[in-house]
């Protein structure tokens, strides 16, 4: 039974601490072999470390079981929850965290949290199961789980789920059967994954994607940072600096070179001569909202960044099909793109100073990416793509 349990005062790190502020965290035992260890720990994690994180007690004890499930730490996740649950966080709340938890660590991870979450509530003499909360059924869940995605990430997630098994798992499984569920919000729900994606660490990549949805849902980068403040103890300094350095680059938004050079062409034959200088193409690709197919050619070994992109009108009515005929029926380079880390943030940033947009939320693109464009009129008559990496 975990040390935690009739501790008076419940909460820590809130208005009210624990009478015993050395038990939030070790049993009388280990006071007593680490005295003076499990005194400092307990003060910095329970008195220091929430006066610079400024959270409310529900964000804290979501921040904290969220963290401790994504770095594995089970025991001293029962200890947490028997006071998080005692402090007002409900059965549900708790048990959506875990549920969760599963998209982004796997079962193999999280069951155990299941059975310990389950120990903990049955010690309270809460009642299971508790009332249902999903929303979806086997039918309607891809669909319902798309529109989730486009609700979170922005429209270039409409055609996701056909890229692939994986795409499709991540659209009916972790979109549709966990982000469509009640008990928590589309800002709840960021945050937490958030917390998961961090503690484990090596996911940056993923942990930069719902940095940018977390701030869409008004999670911002000084919320992130008080976040990532308040878990530290549970997660070590490396994963927190990874963490806060993910934050603090997308929330600069920084341009991360060229990305791709666009060539309007009438046929992909074309790229015949790009094969002359030794590039190899990655395939083609047709997106039907934009009305062209296109193959990639990537100029670097690492294929990150620098591509030539050859497009092919598909309808006489593409942009690319005017392009050609206003330009004497030869093609040419369309337009040039640059890569962002927040497309998002930069099309808002860019509205805000009066900038002249073509699009001004992103869609989707070719290669996995979301991209948005600037209108020719903005950059003294060059046609300006913005894209971000998304998969």
């Amino acid at each position: 039974m975990s040390a935690l349990i009739g501790i008076v005062g419940g909460s820590f790190g809130g208005v009210t601490m624990a009478a015993d502020k050395t038990a939030i965290h070790f049993d009388a035992e280990t006071q007593k072999t680490d005295p003076e260890f499990t005194k400092f720990f307990n003060d910095f994690s329970t008195q220091e470390v929430p006066s610079l994180g400024k959270l409310d007690n529900r964000t804290r004890y979501m921040s904290i079981l969220s963290a401790l499930l994504g770095c594995q730490g089970v025991d001293e996740f029962k200890s947490v929850l028997n006071v998080a649950l005692d402090d007002g966080l409900s059965p549900v709340e708790v048990k959506e965290i875990v549920y969760q938890a599963t998209a982004y660590l796997g079962i193999g991870r999280t069951k155990p949290f299941l059975l310990a979450t389950n120990e903990v509530m049955k010690a309270k003499n809460i009642s299971l199961p508790l009332e249902g909360q999903s929303t979806t059924t086997p039918e309607n869940r891809r669909e319902k789980g798309t529109a989730k995605q486009v609700e979170l990430f922005g429209d270039g997630m409409k055609d996701f789920w056909q890229k692939g098994d994986i795409n499709y798992m991540l659209a009916a499984n972790c979109f549709g059967d966990y982000y469509t569920r009640k008990g928590l919000s589309n800002k709840d729900r960021e945050l937490i994954t958030f917390c998961y994606i961090a503690a484990q660490g090596g996911c940056e990549p993923q942990l930069t994607g719902h940095t940018a949805a977390n701030f869409k849902q008004g999670n911002d980068a000084a919320f992130l940072t008080n976040v990532i403040t308040e878990i530290q103890p549970y997660i070590g300094y490396p994963r927190s600096l990874n963490a806060l350095a993910v934050v603090n680059k997308v929330a600069e938004n920084k341009i991360l070179g060229v990305d791709h050079i666009g060539i309007a062409s009438t046929d992909l034959a074309d790229g015949e001569f790009w094969k002359l200088l030794g590039l190899k193409s990655t395939g083609e690709e047709t997106v039907a909202d934009q009305k062209v197919t296109t193959a990639f050619y990537p100029t670097t070994e690492d294929q990150e960044h620098g591509e030539i992109e050859l497009l092919v009108a598909t309808d006489e009515s593409s942009a690319i099909a005017k392009f050609i005929e206003k330009n004497g029926g030869r093609g040419g380079i369309q337009h040039i793109a640059l890569r962002v880390d927040n497309l998002e943030a930069a099309l808002a940033e860019l509205k805000e100073k009066g900038v002249k947009l073509i699009d001004e939320k992103p869609r989707r693109g070719a290669g996995g990416k979301n991209i948005a464009f600037i209108h020719p009129k903005a950059t003294h008559g060059v046609l300006l793509e913005l894209c971000q990496v998304i998969e």
